[in-house]
């Protein structure tokens, strides 16, 4: 008779897999909610493209930045949201133009956080200063 061998694992390769795996998921978490919270930042700045180009329009067509949404041509703040996005509106505060984009609370989201886009004329094109308590989620065009 011949010797049998018996397929498995030991008890020793099921922990060290088991900390492996773990020590990938510590690691691994972390990155995959920051990411899932830049992409809801960046879906903020995604719906004021529309806002910025009624500012840029009313600039180019009135020498000068629009104070609300009505005079911009766009739609009330309250219509412009999304699932992670409350409004996205144009105000005067910090600079006339300016768009307000506020967001929902989430995981690393404070309930009623701001994006701010300042615009700055330079002469013949529009420049965007990004103004936020949301720095490291910021998408790195608005840094």
């Amino acid at each position: 008779m011949g010797i049998i061998r018996h397929a498995g694992f030991t008890l020793l390769e099921l922990l060290i897999a088991l900390i492996i795996v773990g020590m990938l998921l510590i690691f691994a978490i972390p990155v995959y909610i920051d990411y899932t919270e830049r992409a809801k930042v960046s879906t903020g700045i995604y719906l004021a493209a529309a806002a910025k180009q009624a500012v840029s329009e009313h600039h180019v067509v009135f020498n000068e930045f629009p104070d609300n949404n009505s005079n911009a041509g766009i739609t009330s703040p309250e219509e412009i949201a999304s699932q992670y996005v409350q409004s996205v509106g144009i105000t005067q505060i910090p600079a006339p133009g300016t768009i307000l984009i506020t967001y929902k609370g989430s995981f690393r989201i404070d309930e009623g956080a701001t994006v701010l886009l300042v615009p700055t004329d330079n002469i013949g094109s529009i420049a965007w200063n990004c103004i936020s308590t949301l720095q490291s989620l910021l998408p790195p065009s608005c840094r």
